[in-house]
């Protein structure tokens, strides 16, 4: 009788960490699909500039001030030398 009582305590033992996987597997597998939706989303928001780098006018770096703001041509002077 004892040798019963321990292959059913195995087994439902057995059972509820296989439970247990299958529940973190599930949700890993969740939190997965999400990534790689908002990855996705990032990839095909035009709004988002941080993967679609493709539509970025190119800017002469003469005509910037510190800040990148673009400067007025009156405003521009050449540096000797360059």
């Amino acid at each position: 009788m004892q040798k019963q009582e321990l292959i059913a305590s195995f087994n439902r033992e057995k059972q509820e960490m296989l439970d247990s996987f299958a529940l973190r597997l599930a949700a890993k597998e969740n939190e997965i699909a999400m990534l790689r939706d908002r990855k996705q989303d990032d990839v095909n928001d035009p709004e988002s500039g941080k993967y679609n780098h493709g539509d970025q006018q190119n800017t002469d770096a003469n005509t910037l001030d510190l800040n990148g703001e673009n400067v007025p041509d009156e405003k521009i002077i050449e540096v000797a030398g360059t």
